[in-house]
């Protein structure tokens, strides 16, 4: 069950030595989405990198925590992918419009989601374009998330969200590129999968 405001997440875990590791949200995704691809409950994969990891302390617990997870389920021009942690729809250099889509705060050092939470059932949507001093200003102020409430961008929070672009976007998920869309669903799964820190 997600969570609710609050309330505590995670609990203890005892460690049996066979989890399996990931060191970027990319690598969590691939573990968690062979195991959905299967039919399986994904095992718990244990986090030692990555920008979840970096929202949930960015180092090991003195003792281990397990964290249940929602994952972002996506659709771009009818091809699926899944995300763990973000998705970004944009062209190069971020100019024009732009789609952020959080499912996490961090996106490498840039804090795009601060309000955004891994099990709340929720996407933490941007959704706007900044012209040439705007992007510089906000590059400087995401590392801190304070790059929001900004006039030139929508947020808001969904459990379901579609977009139509005039043109090809490039699309990223979880850091890596995912090609070009101009049709772009993307859909919550709560408690989809379990972390370990």
């Amino acid at each position: 069950m997600t969570i609710k405001k609050g309330e505590a997440w995670g609990s203890r875990y005892a460690m049996t030595g066979s989890e399996p590791i990931a060191h970027t949200d990319a690598g969590a995704l691939a573990l968690i989405a062979a195991a959905l691809d299967e039919g399986r409950v994904p095992d718990p994969v244990v986090l030692r990198g990555g920008d979840l990891y970096r929202m949930l302390g960015g180092r090991p617990a003195d003792e281990p925590q397990r964290f249940p997870i929602d994952i972002v389920d996506v659709v771009a021009d009818g091809h699926r992918f899944r995300a763990v942690g973000h998705v970004v729809a944009r062209h190069a250099l971020w100019a024009g419009r732009f789609v952020v889509v959080m499912n996490g705060q961090f996106v490498g050092e840039w804090n795009l989601g601060p309000r955004a939470h891994s099990n709340d059932g929720l996407l933490d949507i941007t959704d706007g374009s900044l012209g040439v001093r705007d992007r510089l200003v906000a590059r400087r102020r995401a590392r801190s998330g304070s790059h929001l409430p900004h006039p030139s961008l929508a947020t808001r929070r969904a459990a379901t969200a579609e977009f139509d672009f005039d043109r090809p976007m490039r699309l990223f998920v979880d850091g890596l590129a995912a090609g070009e869309c101009r049709t772009l669903a993307l859909s919550v799964v709560p408690d989809a999968a379990t972390v370990v820190i």
